[in-house]
């Protein structure tokens, strides 16, 4: 018995170390994005930590922005104290954002993004429209409303089509229309960009609210 037990201890003492020590955890990384909806030319903060809480580690960002079909860099950054890290972007369309450290990829956190409406009154009951985005709106129907007090709601005064104004800086291109409305002064007005027009990369745009 005494020699079985001791061919025992002397096989066990020469295994190797993988196979009596457990395996070390990978590096882990994580993202949030703040805010995660935002108005096209406006910035959003990324930010994360890795699992070592090692500082100058690198981490790289990416993007897979509406209609691609693949992450792409959008930028690099490192780690400070505690593993911390941070990255400011500007999405042009509604976008998903991972990061990478090493071989370890975090989860993808999605930003939203509304087309840039302004509506300004030209002249006397003459109204208008421009829309930037990363893409064109032309052919597309803006909606101009005005606020109804007795029922607290907006309703639709008129529509107009869209056509492309402008081009740049940048992917940036400026969808307006120009027209009239015969409402009354003094009437608190907007106009909107509804989902249905808006597309699938973008949320419904709606500009600030002035008087008729």
């Amino acid at each position: 018995m005494r020699a079985v037990l001791a061919l025992i201890l002397t096989a066990a003492a020469v295994l190797p170390a993988s196979t009596t020590a457990a395996k070390a955890p990978g590096i882990t990384v994580t993202i949030a994005a703040a805010p995660t909806e935002v108005v096209y030319g406006g910035a959003i903060a990324l930010s994360g930590a890795i699992s070592s809480q090692k500082t100058g580690e690198k981490v790289t960002v990416q993007a897979e922005a509406c209609g691609q079909t693949a992450f792409k860099g959008a930028g690099d950054t490192k780690t400070v104290a505690a593993g911390a890290w941070s990255l400011s972007e500007r999405p042009t369309m509604n976008t998903q954002y991972r990061a990478k450290v090493k071989n370890a990829t975090s989860a993808a956190v999605g930003v939203s993004v509304r087309p840039s409406v302004t509506l300004t009154k030209a002249a006397r009951r003459k109204y208008k429209v421009r829309i930037s985005a990363a893409q064109s709106f032309a052919g597309k129907l803006v909606t101009f409303q005005r606020f109804k007090a007795s029922t607290q709601s907006w309703v639709r005064v008129r529509k107009a089509t869209l056509r492309q104004v402008s081009t740049g800086p940048g992917p940036t291109i400026v969808s307006g229309i120009t027209f009239r409305s015969k409402i009354r002064t003094g009437l608190r007005v907007r106009a909107v960009l509804p989902k249905a027009q808006a597309g699938a990369c973008y949320l419904p745009g709606v500009s600030a609210v002035i008087r008729s």
